[in-house]
């Protein structure tokens, strides 16, 4: 896969509807890590960190979500 698939994949998953309260941001929070996780398992040189901030990561859960990778 590309930088540019990566990025698409991210786009989408910071697009994806709010499913409503907390539990469907867990559940987001949830298939994004996933999706990084998958990613990371199929290239070695993938960076979650990056992948996650773009899905939103930041604005979703604060910045301390990264001290985890």
């Amino acid at each position: 896969m590309t930088r540019k698939d990566y990025q698409l994949i991210a786009k989408v998953l910071a697009d994806a509807p709010d499913a409503g309260g907390v539990d469907g941001l867990l559940n987001w929070g949830a298939t994004c890590r996933y999706m990084a996780r998958e990613l990371a398992n199929d290239n070695p040189r993938f960076n979650t960190v990056t992948f996650l901030d773009a899905c939103g990561f930041d604005m979703a859960f604060g910045k301390q979500w990264r001290t985890e990778y």
